[in-house]
């Protein structure tokens, strides 16, 4: 393998460790400043989708309908 292929290779695994890193302090400093923890989050598209498929996201919180 190239010096420069390992070399990106190493930079994007430092970056997924970084980003895991930062999204487990979101998730601990979220019950100090009372927001609410969910294992899934709503998607901001969800607001401009028709009402009717709103209520199946509702009723099926996982995204799977």
């Amino acid at each position: 393998m190239a010096t420069h292929a390992l070399f990106g290779v190493k930079k994007t695994a430092l970056q997924h460790i970084l980003t895991a890193a930062a999204l487990n302090l979101v998730r601990l400093d979220a019950p100090l400043v009372g927001k609410k923890v969910t294992k899934c989050e709503i998607h901001v598209f969800v607001t401009l989708a028709p009402i009717s498929l709103v209520s199946l996201t509702s009723r099926f919180p996982n995204g799977i309908f």
